[in-house]
């Protein structure tokens, strides 16, 4: 069998083109090296023929999320160097908000931690998901850069309560806050003279 190899760099996004160091890269999802100071890593001793060169997410530090992917797989020649450069975000964004609402004579009883909110990318794809805490707060975490919009799924909210805000709200407000409200049903007033 004849041996190639493949090399590149691992580019930091936030920081424009600047390298990321000690970043774990994976061939084929079983070796696995580690980018030096300069960013760069290499595998040699690699079969010829096509592979897969991505970041090993298991490793990635939890401040970064993987970049878009390579536009293309690597093929490795005989006795030659294959070259693919991989991308990393800084992923210290996060988005915190609430739901608001919750009936007094409800506290204790009806679970908020049912009520499912989604993140949606600028593109309008629903990209994470995650419930409300039995206090009402929601979170995502490790956001790389972007405009975000969270929303509501009315079909998951407690029986007999209404959304009183909009179903989805822009995450550019620094606590986005969803409104519930049970409906009080009044009852007739019988008069008894």
């Amino acid at each position: 069998m004849v041996y190639g190899a493949i090399e590149g760099f691992v580019y930091d996004d936030a920081a424009g083109s600047h390298t990321a160091s000690d970043v774990a890269v994976q061939l084929d999802q079983s070796r696995t090296t580690t980018t030096d100071a300069t960013g760069h890593y290499r595998f040699d001793d690699v079969p010829e023929g096509p592979h897969t060169v991505l970041l090993n997410t298991a490793e990635l530090a939890a401040d970064y999320s993987p970049g878009p992917a390579p536009p293309v797989s690597p093929k490795v020649k005989p006795r030659a160097i294959s070259r693919i450069d991989l991308r990393i975000v800084k992923a210290g964004t996060f988005i915190r908000g609430t739901l608001r609402g919750l009936a007094p004579d409800d506290e204790g009883t009806v679970r908020l931690e049912n009520i499912v909110i989604s993140l949606i990318s600028d593109q309008g794809d629903q990209i994470r998901y995650t419930t409300c805490d039995r206090t009402g707060e929601f979170a995502f975490y490790n956001l790389p850069p972007g405009k975000y919009q969270v929303s509501l799924d009315q079909t998951t909210l407690p029986e007999n309560y209404i959304l009183l805000s909009a179903p989805t709200l822009d995450a550019d407000d620094p606590q986005p806050q969803f409104l519930i409200r049970k409906p009080v049903r009044d009852l007739p007033v019988r008069r008894v003279l």
